[in-house]
């Protein structure tokens, strides 16, 4: 940019916006009044006065200096005596320079001046600042201050003068270079105050490399010196102007410091009219660099005479190319859209042309939006140049739609069908293969658009696109799945293969109650609606494509054409019957339903021996299979009598094929069935369950045993077994009987008895009654075989609520049942649990089951003890070997609690050890017990329970996130009501333990009790030790604060409307968090805090809103927010008002 004519490189304005600036002052710095300071050569001759040594021309002034120490002269003794003498007082380019930063903390100035005059500045302004001294540099790619690389007039000993003092800090000790390798990777350096001839220049340049994208610039009158050769690039001022550069630099600082809102306020002085003057260009091509102003100065600017401008700047040229990068290509062609699109279309279509058609997927799909959101308010001849410019562009279904809404809406139809022809673009994808096993993958087909829009496109456009543009629609049609077929077949794919054959059998009848969504069956209405509008005088046509389309390749197309051939009147109903017979359609498995409802449709027309010659081809069908292909012409005489019930002939013919084989009607012949639907949707039952009570138990029992279904359809086995199970449920004498005679009979079929376990398992008989059942069970348990099923069984029985008396009363026959179970369960079942959590095992096992019935009754006894067989018991489990051991350790340990009230010395001996043990497994499986059985802290053990939590600790890194959640839960119960101080020991240790990605369960967990707390609790609990905790994790203590875990500590406040202040102080400090969500804003504005605490709320807006890189869909809340915003200062104002700008949110303060 231009300051006071002088042309600084926008690459030192933005380096001083992001503090990566540095200011390298020489000599010439100090040289004005009132400083007045020699320059190198002329502070060597003062040095030389009286030494009856001078300096002849060519003399290097560090080499003379370096003669004259050698000859006993204090050189820097002297020189620290002549600059302190004369430093009285700094100048204004002093003042210039340090007005140059943002900020003091931002000031970064490396002078090889032995004054102290920056400093002087830093001292007038009441202010301190860093300052170091040679040789004890900083690191040069990270400094702060003042930095004297050749020392300082306070410390003459480490001032840079002769020859060997230059050796030492670029050569031999090299402090200096090394200092300054690394300053020069790291900032933008501006060299003020030094000449091309100057010896210090030519020592600062050795450290620098000499590539051509340098950073680093020098501010001289002499632009004919090739300055290249020094690696620094020229900043000219007009000659001896010093004035003029000082005036500059000030205009520099200034405009550096420049905000949004200022660039705001000045791109309006020129809004419909870019700048004339070198100056105002030069801003505006400094604005154009950054995304920030370039979106400020579109929101201000409008105009072709703008649009011109910027596209001799190439501003545009990501709009108008394939290969776009950057966020310029959306701001500059939004603002293209805005401005031209439905207002001077004309010159936004010659500046297409002018970039040779060429336009980004970015920009159209922008072009597309503007037109949606302007509703198509546009000439319809500009709309129709739009869509056909950006279509092949659009790849989002929805803009299509919206799109042919438009077009539509201005009966422009032939764009419409464009558009919609869009939105059945054929791709093709892997999937996996095999439903229930996978079996490797195969390709299926996806359309650009979804069903649903596209049946929404198609019903908008139905009635005049299929009156204009019938054939073009048979024809796209026709095209689209000859494609659909040939990519298929290209992947070796065929019609009885995968999904092509899912293809094939397609239902493409359209239904009322149909919930199918698949594109083509739109694609098979738009062919049928097209042919059915075709005129009269069109037969010829019509004739011709149906019969190329019955004899498709493709499945599909035949049956949309067979369809169509149903439908239309172009064929007599005899021709139609004649054709599907002599075209071997009869029994045409993926065609079926099509064919039955043209037979259907053509029957009652036919003559007598019409309808005779097509049940004899009908007939013929019946070669090969008796049963199943009769069984099939069985099915064409149901459907033919139907189609005509006064026809006597089929009616006779069906009742002769019932009569034969048994067949009964089935509801839907037309349809193909697969034996996976059969077996789905057929469970009906071969009897009633009033029929089935009143029959005698033998002839129940034959039909349990003996009754056998059809595969295809009517009764099957799982309705019997139904019906069977719901007689037991509601008749307990009648199940008793049954099971009575199975095992009289010695009948052990599996599914039989395990639905019998389960009817009176669930039904509501007596206690005696299930005894009885369980005795039966228990005794017949070797050939029944189902332990697990007995086991449950049992289980149910002794948790019933009336079950205590009962229970006790029989308690040496269940404690013996429960041994037998024990004895008899396989102890590999849970083995057999491949997968399945240690929970599903404790829940769905015999030996879950068993273990639960124990505890129950043991908790069925008054006295405060673990009987003596159940403790024997109990500890057997403890010691099972298998894996049965993790479900015996989950189910006990999970029960901690109540053994501690029962036997706290059996609990601390047995159960205790196994939730700190260093093994796994036994870890694992004893604590997913706590939190799923035991997910409270019970008072009466809480001094038991509280060390071991703390010596968990070193283990909770092994439980899954569930389990971890929960453990979480009880363990921050414990640090709120009972651990002193958890900051101090508790919490460094979970974190010390956890691993990263599992730390945000913590903070988590604390936000979700927050929210079920009331104030005053919340406020304890903050004052007790939340806050300090909040306080460390700002501050990585005692780890690194992540981001997930940040965006959890953010959300707190959210939930401390009453400590507001203070939680808002304590979350601002340190690092932000990246990304915030909507949910967060949500609840932020839903507070409705803004003018109760404005300062506060507008500390946090402004914090979250400079830091964040990502803020989601957050505009709607933030603008609420802050327009609801009490009364604020100018200060806060300000910058709420420049980050509101930044992020491009639209809201006025």
């Amino acid at each position: 940019m231009y300051f006071n004519g002088i042309d600084f490189p926008n690459e030192i304005v933005e380096a001083i916006k992001k503090g990566k600036f540095v200011v390298f002052a020489g000599a010439g710095a100090s040289v004005d009044k009132p400083t007045s300071l020699p320059d190198f050569e002329t502070l060597t001759n003062m040095i030389a006065e009286d030494t009856g040594e001078t300096k002849k021309k060519n003399d290097l002034c560090e080499v003379f200096l370096g003669a004259l120490e050698a000859k006993g002269i204090d050189v820097r003794g002297a020189a620290a005596g002549i600059l302190s003498d004369s430093c009285k007082e700094h100048n204004k380019l002093h003042e210039t320079i340090v007005d140059l930063f943002n900020c003091r903390d931002d000031i970064k100035i490396v002078t090889t001046n032995y004054d102290q005059m920056f400093e002087h500045v830093i001292q007038s302004r009441n202010e301190v600042i860093d300052v170091y001294n040679a040789p004890t540099l900083p690191l040069g790619n990270d400094i702060s201050g003042i930095v004297h690389i050749h020392g300082n007039v306070n410390n003459p000993k480490y001032m840079v003068l002769t020859d060997e003092d230059f050796g030492k800090a670029y050569l031999t000790e090299g402090y200096a270079s090394r200092f300054l390798v690394r300053l020069f990777e790291s900032y933008t350096i501006l060299f003020i105050g030094y000449s091309y001839n100057d010896t210090i220049l030519r020592y600062l340049t050795r450290a620098m490399s000499r590539n051509d994208g340098c950073r680093r610039y020098i501010l001289t009158d002499d632009e004919k010196t090739d300055w290249s050769l020094l690696g620094i690039n020229p900043i000219v001022f007009p000659k001896r102007s010093y004035a003029v550069m000082r005036d500059g630099l000030r205009k520099l600082g200034v405009g550096s410091k420049k905000g949004l809102l200022e660039w705001k306020s000045q791109f309006e002085l020129f809004k419909y009219s870019p700048p004339r003057d070198m100056t105002g260009d030069k801003e505006i091509e400094y604005c154009l660099e950054n995304e920030e102003r370039s979106l400020i100065l579109a929101k201000t600017i409008c105009g072709k005479e703008w649009m011109d401008y910027l596209d001799k700047k190439n501003i545009f040229a990501d709009c108008f190319s394939a290969d776009c990068k950057g966020d310029s290509n959306l701001i500059w062609g939004d603002w293209l859209c805005k401005n031209f699109v439905g207002k001077d279309d004309k010159s936004f279509l010659e500046l297409i042309f002018h970039h040779k058609n060429k336009i980004s997927p970015k920009l159209a799909n922008g072009i597309a939006s503007h037109l949606i959101t302007i509703n198509g308010e546009i000439d319809e001849a500009f709309l129709a140049d739009y869509i056909l410019l950006i279509e092949k562009y659009i790849e989002n279904d929805w803009t299509i739609v919206k799109l042919i809404e438009i077009t539509s809406s201005k009966k422009q139809w032939k764009t419409s069908f464009l558009l919609l022809q869009k939105l059945f673009s054929l791709n093709m994808v892997l999937i996996q293969k095999g439903w229930i096993k996978p079996e490797g993958v195969e390709f299926k087909h996806t359309f650009l658009g979804s069903y649903f829009l596209i049946d929404m496109a198609w019903n908008r456009m139905i009635e005049n696109a299929v009156e204009f543009y019938p054939r073009e629609i048979i024809s796209f049609v026709e095209a689209k799945i000859q494609e659909l077929h040939q990519k298929y077949e290209i992947v070796g794919q065929g019609i009885n293969d995968g999904v092509a054959f899912e293809i094939a059998i397609l239902d493409i009848e359209n239904k009322k109650d149909s919930y199918r969504e698949n594109q083509l069956e739109i694609l098979a209405n738009m062919y049928v609606e097209s042919v059915l509008r075709l005129h009269k005088d069109e037969n010829a046509f019509l004739r011709q494509v149906l019969l190329n389309d019955l004899n498709s390749d493709s499945a599909l197309m035949r049956k949309i054409a067979l369809r169509a051939f149903r439908e239309t009147s172009a064929f007599s109903p005899s021709e139609k019957v004649t054709f599907i017979v002599n075209n071997e359609y009869l029994d045409n498995t993926e065609c079926k339903e099509q064919v039955f409802l043209l037979v259907a449709k053509c029957f009652p027309q036919l003559s007598d021996s019409e309808k005779k010659n097509l049940i004899q081809a009908i007939k013929e069908l019946d070669s090969g299979d008796k049963s199943s292909v009769s069984y099939r012409v069985y099915n064409w005489i149901v459907w033919l009598n139907r189609a005509d019930l006064s026809d006597q002939y089929t009616h006779k013919l069906k009742e002769q094929l019932q009569n034969e084989y048994g067949y009964k009607e089935s509801k839907h012949p037309e349809l193909i069935l697969s034996p996976t639907e059969v077996e789905w949707s057929h469970n009906q039952s071969p009897v009633s369950e009033e029929k089935f009570i009143s029959l005698e138990i033998d002839k129940v029992i034959n039909w349990l045993v003996s009754f056998n279904e059809n595969p295809f359809e009517g009764p099957s086995r799982e309705g019997l077994l139904n019906t069977f199970s719901a007689c037991i449920t509601k008749n307990v004498a009648w199940g008793k009987k049954v099971f009575e005679h199975l095992v009289k009979k010695e009948i052990w079929n599996e599914d039989i008895w395990q639905r019998g376990i389960y009817a009176s398992m669930n039904s509501d008989c007596s206690l005696d009654d299930a005894l009885w059942a369980l005795r039966l069970f228990n005794n017949n348990i070797s050939s029944i075989g189902n332990v697990t099923l007995i086991a449950e069984y049992l289980w149910k029985m002794v948790e019933r609520s009336d079950a205590r008396e009962f229970v006790l009363k029989y308690e040496s026959e269940f404690y013996e049942i429960t041994q037998n179970l024990w004895t008899e369960r396989n102890k590999k079942e849970i083995d057999d649990l491949k997968g399945g959590r240690i929970i599903e095992a404790t829940l769905y096992t015999a030996l879950g089951y068993i273990l639960f019935s124990w505890i129950y009754m043991v908790s069925f006894h008054e006295e405060r003890i673990i009987p003596a067989q159940y403790q024997d018991c109990f500890n057997d489990a403890l010691s099972l070997k298998t894996t049965e051991k993790n479900v015996a350790r989950c189910i006990l340990v999970g029960h901690f609690n109540f053994f501690c009230y029962r036997d706290k010395n059996w609990s601390l001996d047995k159960l205790a050890p196994l939730l700190i043990s260093n093994n796994k497994d036994c870890f694992t499986s004893s604590w997913g017990g706590i939190v799923y059985f035991s997910s409270r802290i019970n008072s009466d053990t809480v001094d038991i329970i509280e060390p071991i939590y703390f010596k968990a600790l070193k283990h909770i890194d092994w439980l899954d996130d569930e389990a971890l959640r929960a453990f979480t839960e009880l363990l921050l119960t414990l640090m709120i009501y009972v651990v002193d101080k958890p900051t101090l020991k508790y919490i460094p240790e979970y974190y010390k333990c956890i691993s990263t990605r599992k730390r945000t369960i913590l903070i988590n967990t604390i936000n979700s009790r927050l929210r079920d707390m009331d104030a005053s609790k919340k406020l304890e609990w903050w004052n007790s030790w939340l806050k300090r905790f909040i306080v460390n994790r700002k501050n990585n203590k005692p780890c690194i604060l992540e981001e997930e875990e940040n965006q959890e500590i953010l959300d707190l406040v959210t939930v401390f409307p009453e400590q507001f202040e203070d939680v808002v102080e304590v979350v601002c400090k340190g690092k932000m968090p990246k990304k915030i969500d909507s949910s967060f804003w949500l609840q932020l504005q839903e507070m409705n805090l803004s003018s109760e605490k404005p300062h506060y709320m507008a500390k946090l807006l402004i914090r979250i809103l400079e830091s964040a890189e990502e803020i989601s869909f957050s505009d709607t809340f933030i603008v609420k927010i802050v327009e609801e915003l009490g009364p604020l200062d100018t200060k806060e104002k300000k910058e709420l008002q420049e980050v509101l700008l930044k992020r491009n949110i639209g809201v006025e303060l």
